[in-house]
């Protein structure tokens, strides 16, 4: 057994990335012009020679349609290792964006061409 546990630590190690914080995510149709997400952490086993191959890129539309729930998904962060998929982390919004109302869209146009 202690071999096996050797040869495992000695072969794998853990790759972790840890989550971030997004700001900026365009909003369409609300009450604000953008929204707050993150992901959490992601951490997988991996053979210690792919560790430096390890690569994410980010999912995530171009805009977010309103409403938008605080905790709802809004895209994904997708892992990859030589081209194959080893995971993904769920992007969340960390805020509520309400979906705009018409007495909200007069206010901001009378606001636009009163202030200029």
């Amino acid at each position: 057994a202690t071999r096996l546990l050797d040869w495992g630590f000695a072969n794998y190690s853990v790759y972790t990335k840890e989550g971030e914080e997004l700001d900026g995510i365009s909003v369409t149709g609300g009450t604000q012009n953008t929204l707050k997400a993150k992901y959490n952490d992601f951490s997988c086993v991996t053979d210690k020679s792919l560790a430096s191959k390890i690569e994410y890129k980010t999912e995530l539309p171009d805009t977010v349609v309103a409403p938008v729930k605080d905790g709802e998904k809004i895209g994904e962060v997708v892992f990859t290792c030589d081209g194959k998929e080893i995971g993904r982390a769920d992007i969340i919004a960390t805020e509520e964006v309400k979906k705009i109302g018409y007495f909200d869209v007069w206010l901001r146009m009378l606001g636009k061409y009163l202030l200029k």
